[in-house]
């Protein structure tokens, strides 16, 4: 993770380091970066490229928890509980019924794909 926020700093130039920086509106997170890189920022458009960056890969991580526990205990519903659980995400902010029914499109776009795939390969014969 610390990777991906360094990949978007933008170094200032020694003029900039001077000059006080207007305060920034804080949202839902804060990135804190280490001293050593107090002379860096992150300009608008890379810090909506690092959220989506962040979103993507949760739902990732997401879904391979929750396909492996679907595989282990056959309850989807179980499953979303447990990575909420095991991750300690607080049910105001990301709620069990969403993060099952992103399950669930993603179920039903891998099962589309691989159904069209099936056809496919099924007409070459």
């Amino acid at each position: 993770m610390g990777n991906a926020v360094k990949l978007v700093l933008i170094k200032n130039p020694y003029r900039i380091n001077r000059q006080k920086l207007a305060p920034v509106r804080q949202e839902h997170v804060k990135i804190v970066l280490p001293t050593s890189l107090k002379h860096y920022t992150i300009s608008e458009e890379r810090l909506q490229h690092l959220g989506q960056f962040f979103q993507k890969f949760f739902t990732q991580q997401m879904f391979q928890f929750i396909k492996g526990a679907v595989h282990y205990t056959q309850n989807e519903t179980d499953a979303v509980r447990s990575f909420c659980r095991v991750y300690n995400i607080d049910p105001d902010s990301y709620d069990d019924e969403t993060a099952r029914k992103a399950w669930r499109d993603y179920k039903n776009k891998v099962f589309e794909a691989n159904t069209s795939l099936l056809e496919l390969s099924g007409n070459e014969s």
